[in-house]
């Protein structure tokens, strides 16, 4: 057999448990990652055109009170003890 780099390489390295592991879990993260970006969205999103106004009115809806902040803490509700045990 013609001695080459990787016959030199792997005689003085063999393959262990832990290295094929290490390798199989990189290999399966590379497939996993290029699952991911192969399967990912693409950007030729249709936008589709929005209809013309018919000229029908549309109501809206009422004014609603809007939630006011205050600097000034409210009273914890009763029955709440510092301290206390769940």
């Amino acid at each position: 057999m013609a001695e080459n780099y990787w016959t030199r390489y792997m005689r003085g390295r063999p393959v262990t448990r832990r290295r094929f592991l290490r390798g199989s879990a990189l290999a399966g993260g590379g497939v996993a990652v290029a699952a991911i970006v192969g399967c990912g969205d693409d950007d030729d999103d249709v936008i589709t055109p929005v209809p013309a106004a018919t000229g029908t009115a549309v109501s809206t809806p009422a004014a609603t009170p809007e939630a006011t902040a205050t600097a000034e803490p409210t009273a914890p509700p009763s029955g709440i003890k510092r301290g206390g045990a769940l």
